[in-house]
């Protein structure tokens, strides 16, 4: 049937050429349709070269060649295809070909990216990197002065825009950009690694980490990707790579030189030079320290599920390239053919006039059951709204779970019934302006309903249902949740991978729960005030951990699951009250009905790591000693450090409290001991000499003999000198290990007993 309708359409567009190109009195000549079968680029191509073989004219070729690709729906493949046939072998091409696979030094610009539907057509074995081997008597009907070749992907330093275009590609003007076109820049100072620019060096493994970022993007677009080039000429939007390793600190003894890792994407327009869309990424080392070489440690670039952000930026890139091939399908004829193409293209150009994000979801859906019927076309819009007058009240429900499912399907069905006039296949200025009307009193409605209560009251439920039913007044309730809350954490292992009574204590932690429609239906946002997940738990464990410290052995019991549990639930209500942390969830309307959450969802609820929390409180129980822990010392000098010099020992706030004995270099004799609480200080004098600290630090004192026992963290530090008393010294000790001396790692047992 297709291919009876592409003869039908195109003979009748390329008759119309003929005889206004060669008058109705033309004798009876062979068309290019007469040769073979020309439903693919390469097809039509062969059988154009072929209709010049046997004399046909050269324009009269062309005519009906750009007929039969327009009544067939591949006009943007075909015109593709002759213009790299066109800038095969020119100047520009010939530049742009050294540069790219020329010389060694850019060998490594080739990207390895997975091509996207708008950029290869397997079924008509059709990319848009090929070239057709063509006569040059064709090649010369092609001829085009400013045509330009899509190369296959390729990276671009931004320096060598410069060196290769002429300009920056900051201020690049691409000659012939095509709609959804994209080439990929690295920022000038980019790094592959620390203190080391991307381009030297061995970065191969820093370009494939780029190169998966850009795929996993192209990927989650789908049809809606860009194609990407190496012709930055091509170009309609540049996504711009700057990678730095910005700030370093020194760990342990200044052995190992920490780098904290900034990644940024950015979406720029190539024509206005306005950023469009970004995606960022931060990661600091901290104290931990999970891989280095050469002394210096730093993150690797992330996966992209460890990006926050990606599905908001996904969508942005998403909206951009359907408004590019928009704005391009809307100038065309709509035909059999093209129907739909020309009509969402019309739609999508439509929304990318307006400011009201309902209405823009309305345009930017799409049509479906499209039907062309003359001058009029008629078709189906998706409203998303959830019509709630035929569900009647949430809260009366009988299965509120079922009443949400309706609700989206709902939103997701094409129920509004539409048409267009057509005049010359393009829709007539009145038809356009009744349905912009439509559309508004249809998005109004949908808008309505979702800020009304039942829908962000069902949505909430979906992703946080409360663990009990009715007011949650003790702890203790938490421990034993409802039976369909521990159904539904049964969906996901990420859900009940902690338990129900963890997780439990986990959502009541949360003090308020907001869903924001001013995006409208593709961008709403679920608005979460909650305890800090880490401080939560942390609180928690040290609770239970403080209980058992100052128990003997034999006092203490088995529970400590339990005693977590506890802890943690009670926490969690007395948190809430003051709760401050906020987090904003991207809310997908069709992922929901199959309660499927988005990333930044996962990243909360992955940021209560309750398991860690109990290993390591287990680990810590089995390391306390068998003796009950005993009170600290108070802040000050417990022996010696009476005369000499005057020297103040100072610990920052976020330290542990620590014990020092000060030693003289040499002979090890004991000097003076003292004992430094958190953002305090103690000021002692010694007499003239070179001296060493012995340091150590914990949660829980044992007294001279046992120190802070398998907790605590013991140090010593290289020898310092302590000069006459016309001086003074003051010596900061961080229990990062990166004060004022250079320190080193000591055991227990090096340290002077009483």
């Amino acid at each position: 049937m297709k291919r009876i309708l592409l003869i039908a359409l195109a003979m009748v567009l390329a008759l119309g050429c003929i005889q206004d190109s060669f008058g109705e009195d033309t004798p009876e000549k062979k068309h290019v349709l007469d040769y073979d079968i020309c439903e693919t680029v390469g097809g039509l191509l062969e059988c154009g070269q072929m209709a010049l073989d046997d004399g046909m004219p050269g324009k009269q070729v062309l005519e009906e060649m750009y007929a039969i690709a327009d009544a067939g729906d591949f006009l943007e493949q075909f015109e593709i295809a002759c213009e790299n046939i066109a800038a095969y072998g020119n100047k520009t091409y010939n530049k742009l070909l050294e540069v790219l696979n020329g010389e060694e030094e850019y060998s490594s610009r080739r990207m390895d990216i997975v091509y996207t539907p708008a950029s290869q057509d397997y079924e008509n074995s059709w990319s848009a990197y090929d070239t057709f081997e063509v006569s040059d008597e064709m090649r010369e009907l092609l001829k085009d002065s400013k045509a330009q070749y899509c190369f296959e992907p390729a990276y671009w330093p931004e320096e060598d825009f410069k060196n290769v275009l002429g300009t920056a590609y900051s201020k690049f003007k691409p000659s012939r950009p095509r709609p959804a076109y994209a080439c990929v820049v690295i920022k000038k100072g980019a790094q592959c690694e620390p203190e080391t620019a991307w381009n030297k060096g061995d970065n191969d493994d820093f370009l494939y980490e780029l190169t998966d970022i850009v795929n996993t993007i192209g990927l989650l677009l789908d049809e809606d990707a860009p194609v990407f080039t190496g012709n930055p000429n091509l170009a309609s939007t540049f996504w711009v790579f700057d990678v730095s390793y910005s700030f370093y600190n020194w760990y342990g003894n200044k052995e190992v030189k920490g780098y904290n890792l900034e990644m940024t994407l950015t979406v720029r327009d190539a024509s206005s030079k306005k950023d469009l869309a970004q995606l960022k990424y931060t990661e600091k080392l901290a104290s931990t320290i999970y891989s280095w070489s050469d002394g210096i440690a730093r993150p690797d670039l992330p996966y992209t599920h460890e990006i926050t952000g990606l599905d908001s930026t996904v969508s942005k890139i998403r909206s951009l390239m359907q408004k590019q091939r928009g704005e391009s399908a809307a100038a065309r004829k709509i035909t059999t053919m093209n129907a739909e193409k020309v009509l969402n293209g019309v739609l999508v150009d439509q929304a990318g006039k307006l400011d009201d994000a309902w209405q823009k979801a309305i345009w930017e859906s799409g049509a479906q059951n499209i039907s062309l019927d003359g001058d009029a076309i008629t078709f189906s819009l998706r409203t998303f709204n959830p019509d709630l007058k035929s569900l009647g009240a949430y809260s009366k429900a009988e299965d509120r779970s079922a009443w949400l499912d309706a609700a989206l399907l709902n939103a997701k069905t094409y129920d509004l019934e539409a048409s267009l006039a057509l005049e010359d296949g393009q829709p007539t200025a009145k038809s356009l302006s009744a349905l912009k009307k439509t559309i508004k009193e249809a998005a109004k409605t949908a808008q309505e309903a979702f800020e009304g209560g039942d829908m962000a009251d069902a949505i909430i439920d979906r992703m946080f249902p409360s663990p009990v039913s009715g007011k949650i007044t003790n702890a203790e309730q938490l421990l034993t949740p409802d039976d369909s809350f521990i159904e539904w954490l049964g969906q996901d292992y990420r859900l009940s991978n902690y338990g129900s009574a963890a997780m439990a204590a986990f959502f009541a932690s949360q003090k308020s729960k907001t869903l924001e429609t001013k995006n409208g239906p593709k961008a709403l946002v679920l608005k979460v005030t909650a305890a800090d997940p880490a401080e939560l738990l942390s609180t928690a464990s040290k609770t239970v951990l403080d209980e058992l410290a100052y128990l003997t052995e034999l006092e203490r019991d088995d529970d400590a699951e339990e005693n977590l549990q506890l802890a943690v639930a009670k926490a969690a209500l007395a948190a809430k009250k003051n709760a401050k942390t906020k987090y904003e969830i991207p809310v997908d309307l069709d992922q929901l009905l199959y309660s499927e959450f988005s990333a930044e969802y996962w990243s909360y609820v992955e940021s209560f790591t309750y398991n860690d929390t109990r290993w390591d409180l287990n680990n810590n129980i089995e390391n306390l000693p068998p003796m009950a822990a005993e009170d600290m010392p108070k802040n000050g000098i417990m022996k010696g450090g009476k005369s000499g010099t005057e020297v103040t020992l100072k610990l920052s706030k976020n330290s542990s409290p620590t014990y020092v004995q000060v030693r003289k270099d040499g002979s090890d004799d004991l000097a003076a001991t003292v004992f430094i609480h958190p953002g305090k200080s103690v000021t002692l004098h010694l007499q003239k000499g070179y001296y060493r600290l012995y340091y150590c630090s914990g949660p829980y004192w044992y007294g001279e003999e046992d120190l802070f026992g398998d907790l605590g963290s013991y140090h010593k530090s290289e020898a310092t000198e302590i000069k006459g008393t016309n001086y003074t010294h003051t010596i900061t000790l961080e229990s990062s290990q990166n004060g004022d001396v250079n320190i080193y790692g000591a055991e227990p047992g090096e340290f002077i007993k009483p």
